[in-house]
């Protein structure tokens, strides 16, 4: 992953797991191009920080209110994404 301006996060690598946030992980083996999130787009979100783990994302975004809210996708086998 990475955050490419105020408005563009683009991930690649490895969609084990549901780490590239695309929403199709069984259907993405290995991206090797970045491609972009678009759901934040779509949605008027703004990716302001980003934290990338080995198999999780977590993802501080503004929303068009400007409250800010915590993203995270990847694996959760371990409660890592902090979720049940």
């Amino acid at each position: 992953s990475a955050l490419i301006n105020d408005e563009d996060t683009s991930d690649w690598g490895s969609g084990k797991y549901g780490c590239l946030g695309y929403g199709e992980e069984e259907l993405i083996g290995h991206q090797y191009v970045p491609r972009y999130v678009e759901y934040f787009k779509s949605n008027n979100l703004i990716v302001k920080h980003a934290i990338i783990g080995p198999k999780t994302v977590f993802a501080l975004v503004q929303n068009k209110n400007d409250e800010t809210l915590l993203f995270s996708w990847g694996c959760n086998k371990h409660g890592q994404m902090g979720i049940n």
